[in-house]
């Protein structure tokens, strides 16, 4: 993880608030992270990674304030950002998340928790519904 950059992804969180400090070398872990992200108006590269803006999005429901995501550059990865959000919204993410031109708006959210109860697996011919099933239509 030490040779993997993250400064777009810092510099978003930091947008929103958050108080990060590199412990070694700049742009890459490890990282002392202090206050958290209360959300606002943050940036982030969409032609980088959408790892960050995934990162980012389901950060954004758990801020205090409302946040709006401003993609700056060509979205990568697009599909996986559909992943995402279904995922979120499977798993009880209860909120507002659209796209509106090159900005996600994430409206405050509240999170329902849905239990899952993986130990079923572990019993002979065990029998699992899971919320994940719709995942292959989103594909």
């Amino acid at each position: 993880m030490k040779e993997r950059p993250i400064g777009h992804l810092v510099d978003a969180l930091r947008q929103g608030g958050a108080q990060i400090d590199y412990l070694e070398q700049e742009n890459y872990p490890p990282l002392r992270l202090r206050g958290g992200f209360q959300g606002g108006n943050v940036e982030v590269d969409g032609s980088v990674s959408s790892q960050f803006l995934t990162a980012l999005l389901m950060t954004a429901p758990l801020a205090p304030q409302d946040t709006v995501i401003v993609i700056k550059g060509d979205l990568v990865s697009k599909p996986y950002i559909d992943i995402t959000l279904h995922l979120m919204k499977t798993f009880g993410v209860e909120g507002t998340i659209s796209l509106i031109s090159d900005l996600w708006c994430a409206a405050s959210s509240s999170i329902n928790r849905r239990e899952i109860t993986w130990w079923k697996a572990m019993l002979p011919r065990p029998r699992i519904s899971s919320p994940l099933a719709p995942l292959r239509a989103a594909r």
